[in-house]
């Protein structure tokens, strides 16, 4: 009767081991504000992505979120800067 227990709790420890090895966050993928902030630039400098400014002008002429970024992925194929 012992050993069915212990094999019981071991089961429901290793479940649990499962479970947190799903959801575990690693350390060091977590950007502090600043490699965030050097990230951004960085990915703006290369053209990934646009200034806040451009997305609102965009966003002005009556475009949704989808047309934008449909324009923006077609845009940076053909390596021109329309807005």
């Amino acid at each position: 009767m012992t050993e069915v227990r212990v094999a019981e709790e071991l089961a429901a420890i290793r479940r649990d081991l499962e479970y947190i090895k799903e959801y575990m966050v690693d350390a060091n993928s977590i950007l502090t504000k600043n490699e965030e902030a050097e990230d951004s630039m960085k990915e703006f400098e290369e053209k990934k992505t646009v200034s806040l400014k451009n997305f609102r002008r965009f966003l002005k002429y009556g475009y949704g979120i989808t047309e934008y970024c449909i324009w923006h992925i077609l845009d940076r194929k053909e390596g021109k800067q329309v807005f």
